[in-house]
């Protein structure tokens, strides 16, 4: 991952709308554990484009779209 794939993944953490007691951030970690999300969450250091995508889309959009396996 370069600089600045990090950065937008930093940011997209820090700023996706769920508050600080979800987001989990020691040892280099960018995860949010809301319920909101469902699926174990969101890993935005781990999870692909795509599944970001598709973890933090509206219900709608899941059922159209199948969930990525990446």
């Amino acid at each position: 991952m370069n600089e600045d794939e990090h950065r937008l993944r930093y940011l997209l953490w820090l700023k996706h709308g769920c508050a600080s007691p979800c987001l989990y951030g020691d040892d280099g970690e960018m995860q949010c554990s809301s319920r909101e999300h469902g699926f174990g969450g969101i890993d935005f250091l781990r999870d692909s484009p795509e599944l970001l995508q598709w973890k933090l889309s509206g219900i709608e959009y899941k059922k159209l779209v199948a969930r990525p396996t990446s």
